[in-house]
């Protein structure tokens, strides 16, 4: 076992991939040609912990640090997802580690 590879880092990958696969997979095409993602896949991701992942659970975030969110991005794009699901999904990574 390493530091990226842990039970609960696998763990993370499969939530990852099974989201990526359920949620995104099927309608991803639809939605890069249309420039944008629907706001309920951002509650969706929520809900299960992948847009706090990152962010400390004591400001509402999931827990976690830097290499738990590069798992969850490398998984995204491992799954099918694209560059540009990433970057539309976590649009708050811009500005939230500022204030938090």
């Amino acid at each position: 076992m390493t530091i990226v590879d842990t039970p609960e880092r696998r763990q993370l990958r499969e939530l990852t991939r099974a989201f990526v696969t359920r949620e995104v997979l099927p309608y991803l095409d639809d939605w890069e040609r249309a420039g944008e993602v629907p706001r309920h896949l951002h509650a969706t991701a929520a809900k299960i912990g992948l847009l706090g992942v990152g962010f400390p659970e004591s400001v509402g975030g999931s827990g976690g640090d830097l290499l738990d969110t590069i798992i969850v991005t490398e998984e995204i794009i491992r799954s099918g997802g694209s560059s540009g699901l990433v970057a539309a999904l976590f649009t708050h990574g811009i500005a939230l580690p500022h204030m938090v």
